[in-house]
């Protein structure tokens, strides 16, 4: 099979993912107004599930047409808190808002992801991980910040569970490459069905 994996997303730890499970990919980011779909999506009453699923599934259909004869692998990923979707932070004194907020919380990390064949949605799959976090003082959060910068604002929690982001939990139960965004093990199974990698 001459197909290549189109990956339709701009983050750079599921490229790294990737390139670390010697699967090479073309990465294309989907151009969609994520924002105004997903305000959408909330005003017709969608739950988290469906509105992340949907979200994935419109990042691939993107760029359907430009890779039709390819696998187009898109995801997208939400932070559920109290029945409330937390976006990325926009500067650092929201990122630590965020955090305070989560502070000694439980909150949901959910991920989808699709892979479309032929412009047709051929997979999904949607994973959801409770992130427990431990309860946080003003020091201890502002000591984070600093030690991580503005790589806080590329992660819907302000965190980052593969570097210094680990030490705010004391618990997590799910799956840690669908928490860092892609539930890669089982993209590779569809990938390895499909004879696409050996």
């Amino acid at each position: 099979m001459n197909a290549k994996i189109i990956l339709a997303s701009s983050s750079e730890i599921r490229q790294k993912l990737f390139r670390n499970a010697g699967i090479p990919v073309i990465t294309d980011p989907a151009n969609i107004d994520e924002n105004s779909i997903k305000l959408s999506l909330e005003k017709e009453n969608k739950s988290h599930d469906e509105i992340v699923q949907i979200l994935s599934d419109y990042k691939g259909i993107n760029k359907a047409n430009k890779w039709s004869d390819n696998i187009i692998i898109s995801c997208d990923q939400i932070l559920s808190f109290k029945g409330k979707i937390l976006s990325k932070p926009k500067d650092i004194e929201s990122a630590k808002k965020n955090l305070k907020n989560l502070s000694g919380s439980k909150h949901f990390l959910i991920t989808a992801s699709t892979i479309i064949e032929n412009k047709n949605i051929v997979w999904r799959h949607l994973s959801k991980s409770e992130m427990f976090m431990r309860k946080l003082n003003d020091v201890q959060i502002s000591s984070y910040i600093n030690e991580v910068g503005s790589k806080c604002l590329s992660s819907v929690g302000g965190y980052m569970i593969e570097e210094q982001g680990i030490k705010l939990f004391n618990k997590i139960n799910g799956d840690y490459f669908s928490i860092l965004g892609i539930p890669l093990i089982e993209i590779i199974n569809f990938l390895y069905e499909k004879n696409m990698i050996k």
